[in-house]
């Protein structure tokens, strides 16, 4: 994934010279735009496959459970405590001060979500032996592509962390900006992909 991690301009107090919210702009920083437009393109085809596949089936079974909703609810609050730690993180970052607690909650809230996800698709297996086959099967990819998305994510914030820790907050702020708007478009796929499960 591509994300900034060139150095800032020192403040007076030792802070980048970006926004308090780490938004600092790149003109020619294309880069995210880029990532979030190919991600966008993979979502959208993978739910048009999934719709298509649903419009076919003559029976389609209902893979909803209590326990699922609740697993379901459970990875939404754990994605936006993520992406609320990630934007804490880059504002604070703007302002020189030590991040490295909220890059662990938001990595925290992302493992969380992972977590249910597995637990959702272990309850699902059964119903791949119970007809259920087509409906457990286009659940399982659409979530897990977003997972997969959720895990680059992780990967990025680890290599903010290591900045942070090398050069100091400052220098990160600009990149942690464009990975806080990578979470909130993640945070927004998120209850998209469940709708379009639900309908």
């Amino acid at each position: 994934m591509w994300f900034e991690f060139a150095s800032g301009t020192p403040g007076r107090d030792g802070a980048s010279g970006s926004e308090d919210d780490g938004e600092t702009r790149d003109p020619s920083g294309a880069g995210l735009p880029v990532l979030l437009g190919v991600l966008s393109v993979l979502f959208g085809l993978a739910l048009f496959g999934y719709v298509g596949v649903r419009s076919e089936a003559d029976v389609w079974g209902s893979i909803w459970t209590p326990a699922g909703v609740a697993l379901v609810a459970g990875a939404t609050l754990a994605l936006i405590f993520a992406q609320r730690a990630f934007a804490y993180a880059a504002r604070y970052a703007a302002q020189g001060r030590d991040v490295r607690p909220w890059l662990v909650a938001g990595v925290v809230g992302a493992l969380l979500y992972g977590a249910a996800q597995t637990v959702h698709w272990r309850l699902l297996e059964p119903g791949l032996e119970q007809g259920l086959r087509v409906e457990v099967v286009s659940f399982t990819l659409l979530t897990s592509l977003h997972a997969v998305f959720c895990v680059g994510g992780c990967i990025a914030t680890a290599l903010m962390g290591w900045r942070q820790a090398v050069v100091g907050p400052g220098a990160c702020a600009r990149g942690l900006g464009k990975l806080r708007r990578y979470w909130t478009f993640l945070l927004w796929v998120w209850p998209l992909l469940v709708l379009v499960l639900v309908v």
